[in-house]
């Protein structure tokens, strides 16, 4: 996946949950993604993709280590806000997010991101 491509959730026959997003890195859930409410499965699912949005080091910070894998500072600081306002919403049986939205919520909190960055390099 790039940043140019939609989010796409769904689950197999089994129930579990899909998506064309890689799972890179981990550090909420040993179990994986989910969606639909704002748990460790959603916390990851978001961390990823606001990663591939913006990888480690495009936004000129040093990466933040994870259980597995590392993120962009911009990645880290936000994610849990994409998880309750974009990833709590949608349905159990999955859904499509715009790569479109995924840019629109980082550009309105790109200011929000370089006054908490300054702040954890001072």
């Amino acid at each position: 996946m790039n940043s140019g491509l939609d989010v796409v959730l769904k689950r197999n026959k089994n129930g579990e949950a899909i998506s064309n997003v890689p799972r890179t890195v981990v550090h909420h859930s040993p179990t994986g993604y989910e969606w639909g409410y704002e748990g460790s499965g959603p916390a990851d699912l978001a961390l990823n993709i606001l990663n591939q949005a913006v990888p480690p080091r495009s936004d000129g910070l040093d990466p933040v280590k994870c259980f597995q894998g590392e993120v962009s500072v911009t990645a880290w600081l936000l994610h849990h806000d994409f998880k309750a306002e974009v990833l709590a919403r949608i349905p159990p049986e999955g859904g499509k997010i715009s790569a479109g939205l995924v840019q629109s919520f980082l550009r309105e909190r790109a200011a929000q991101v370089r006054e908490q960055a300054g702040r954890l390099s001072s």
